[in-house]
């Protein structure tokens, strides 16, 4: 991937959201900017190597934060990840195959699958998983599955983690 300067591409961020806010919708709901970024070669020709040229794309997506009860089925006999495999990594090969599981959980009323392993909670199909749960002394805890190379990172997961502490003391059980 060619180098860039960082400066340069939050610059075009900062237009990109200045250009497109009036498509955003006014709420008085607290709300959120999700930017997913896709980068590609341009290069004319197909080869493995590093690409001289490329184009960056930016989709924005502005949600409101909301509280929603889901409901879930846990996974049956089909794991979406294992230690030492390729979990924490985004492709196709690893949602592919759980889609008929997906479908059926849907088809029948379920809002998506909790993944297990060996009876132990792992993350749903595309979001990380927390817990809030009052100890037996009384007090708040955030808990959520260890990262053992099964578990999607990213900034949610990171960002949850960090404020661990101020959720815990905020949550009211």
């Amino acid at each position: 991937m060619p180098l860039f300067s960082s400066r340069e591409l939050l610059g075009c961020l900062d237009n990109l959201v200045e250009m497109d806010k009036d498509w955003f919708p006014e709420t008085e709901d607290p709300g959120q900017l999700y930017v997913r970024f896709n980068h590609i070669s341009t290069d004319s020709t197909l080869g493995v190597k590093s690409p001289a040229s490329t184009k960056l794309i930016a989709i924005l997506n502005p949600t409101t934060l909301r509280h929603l009860n889901i409901t879930v089925k846990c996974s049956n006999g089909v794991n979406k990840n294992w230690p030492l495999g390729h979990g924490q990594y985004t492709a196709s090969g690893n949602i592919g195959p759980l889609m008929p599981t997906v479908t059926d959980a849907k088809m029948n009323g379920f809002d998506d699958v909790l993944w297990l392993l060996d009876d132990y909670v792992q993350e749903m199909t595309v979001f990380n998983v927390f817990f809030v749960i009052k100890n037996r002394y009384g007090a708040n805890k955030l808990y959520t599955p260890i990262d053992n190379g099964t578990i999607m990172p990213g900034v949610t997961r990171s960002s949850i983690l960090e404020l661990s502490d101020q959720i815990e003391k905020e949550t009211d059980l």
